[in-house]
């Protein structure tokens, strides 16, 4: 967790203070349609996809006129849901991302990076009675506090500095921390956004 907060903070140190490139601030927020997918050792199998939403800063370092870095901070609230809504997983999480930007038209990027995750709770909601009633279970410890994924997409800026994008967080690494046997688990995220640079 302390290495996390440190990738965060001399991120956004060393974008803050760039005084010798064009640097730009903005904000974002938006939808995420997000899935886990896993092995049949995974207790919560038959993984659907699952609404949810993000938002927060984000800092684009132009590098040359169509070459830039976007580093990133938002919370995003994500997870799956499980046997065609018979339960669902809901994750709030911290997302990193440092993306490069490649401008193929005026206004318009294609965008690709790492994207660092950090877990902050994990919360199942069950179906138990046939009327529908539900329980919510914790379930934080089942999964690892850091994420690992590569984020791919475009964005369209327009002229009074709005943009719009869509991005695809292809999950890399293991999140599953429960004690089974060869079981993982990815998280996998397609966000649409909209935002403002000021």
């Amino acid at each position: 967790m302390k290495k996390f907060y440190l990738i965060i903070i001399v991120t956004f140190f060393i974008s803050t203070t760039s005084t010798s490139q064009n640097v730009v601030y903005g904000v974002k927020a938006g939808m995420n349609l997000s899935k886990f997918s896993g092995s049949t050792n995974d207790p919560y199998s038959g993984y659907d996809g699952k609404v949810g939403f993000h938002l927060g800063g984000i800092i684009e370092i132009s590098l040359t006129e169509m070459f830039s870095i976007q580093p990133e901070l938002l919370y995003s609230y994500q997870g799956t849901n499980i046997n065609s809504g018979a339960g669902r997983i809901g994750t709030h999480n911290v997302q990193v991302p440092v993306l490069g930007k490649y401008y193929i038209l005026d206004g318009l990027s294609a965008e690709a990076g790492p994207v660092m995750e950090y877990l902050a709770s994990a919360k199942y909601n069950a179906t138990l009675t046939s009327e529908g009633g539900r329980e919510t279970i914790d379930i934080t410890d089942n999964y690892k506090s850091l994420n690992f994924a590569f984020g791919f997409g475009a964005s369209y800026k327009l002229i009074s500095d709005l943009f719009f994008g869509i991005r695809y967080n292809f999950g890399i690494s293991n999140i599953n921390d429960a004690d089974l046997k060869d079981s993982k688990t990815k998280s996998n995220v397609l966000q649409l956004s909209a935002g403002y640079f000021f």
